[in-house]
C-alpha cells in the first residue's frame, strides 16, 4: 500500500518542482533580494524574542 502512495506522489513532486523552477526563473534579482532580506529580518526578530524570553525566565528564577 505504501509503495502505491509513493508512486502517486512522485509525479506530484515533479510538477511542484517544475513550477518552482519556472517561478524562480521568472523572479527578478530585486525580488530575490527582498525575500532574503525579509527572511533575515524574521530570523533576527525570532532570535531576539527567544533571547528576551530566556532573559526574563532567568530573571524570575
Amino acid at each position: 500500500m505504501m509503495e502505491g502512495m509513493r508512486e502517486r506522489n512522485i509525479p506530484l513532486g515533479d510538477e511542484i518542482g517544475r513550477r518552482a523552477r519556472v517561478l524562480d526563473s521568472e523572479m527578478s534579482a530585486f525580488e530575490r533580494m527582498k525575500i532574503k532580506k525579509s527572511t533575515i529580518y524574521r530570523l533576527a526578530a525570532a532570535s531576539l524574542v527567544y533571547a528576551g524570553s530566556m532573559a526574563l525566565m532567568a530573571a524570575f528564577l
